[in-house]
């Protein structure tokens, strides 16, 4: 699996922190907030420690504004809570919505998803629109934001938990009818779920779900520490920095 060149890292950190505006002694910290989402965020039973093509590029990031950081891979409604309550929170993966605008700083689009409903091979009558399915139970992850679109469309048999692969799983062994599913994601899932997911499939596209990701801070975070987060984001964008290292993960994950 891919690691991050720590040379490049401490490369980051020799050069940038003197133009930061911030002594070593009091640089700020900031807590990286993600969840497991392959490639972006992610452990694995040989390497507990977090990797991911997100989570270097974070580091990478906070190195280079001169900021100090630590890492927190947990639960998503714990991602939330921490971002609500605490300054200094950078999350990893938030798509941006309406309702979510106001609740944070946006630094920038690091990735795009889709979403989409599955259910049972063997379901008989599936959905063919989201009217036909608002009557079933469907798996939904809390402060996410496919949950939160059913919820708006009406669905009121939403049956929560802590995480997607909880929801995955629950899906698999017949305990509800759906579950509403990252199509970029869910392969991965099911290679980390006991049983695998042979019998389940791709039911019904969420086209209002194709979304970006982004990186963003917590509300709370001083002006000048998501100025300098900003700027570094935008010139490492430029740089193509988050396209290289992709694209090395991507490589090395195939091989």
């Amino acid at each position: 699996m891919y690691h991050m060149n720590r040379s490049i890292l401490l490369f980051c950190l020799l050069l940038f922190p003197a133009g930061s505006g911030w002594a070593q002694d009091n640089a700020p910290r900031i807590s990286i907030l993600a969840e497991e989402f392959w490639p972006y965020s992610f452990t694995s039973a040989d390497d507990p420690a977090p990797r991911g093509i997100l989570v270097d590029f974070a580091r990478e990031l906070l190195a280079a504004a001169g900021m100090e950081q630590d890492l927190q891979l947990l639960p998503w409604p714990r991602v939330m809570q921490q971002l609500r309550q605490n300054p200094n929170q950078l999350v990893l993966t938030l798509i941006r919505t309406p309702q979510r605008e106001s609740l944070v700083h946006w630094v920038g689009p690091v990735a795009e998803i889709n979403h989409a409903l599955y259910g049972s091979v063997a379901m008989s009558n599936p959905p063919a629109t989201l009217e036909q399915a608002r009557d079933l139970y469907v798996a939904t992850v809390v402060d996410d934001v496919a949950s939160n679109y059913l919820e708006q469309h009406a669905f009121t048999n939403l049956v929560r938990t802590s995480d997607h692969m909880k929801g995955l799983e629950m899906l698999t062994r017949g305990r509800v009818d759906l579950y509403p599913g990252n199509t970029a994601l869910i392969d991965y899932q099911c290679t980390r779920l006991a049983g695998g997911c042979d019998n389940i499939r791709l039911v019904l596209p969420l086209a209002d779900l194709e979304q970006d990701l982004y990186f963003a801070l917590s509300a709370d975070t001083g002006e000048s520490v998501v100025t300098a987060i900003r700027e570094q984001f935008n010139r490492l964008i430029a740089e193509g920095r988050l396209q290289t290292l992709s694209e090395a993960f991507l490589d090395n994950a195939s091989n």
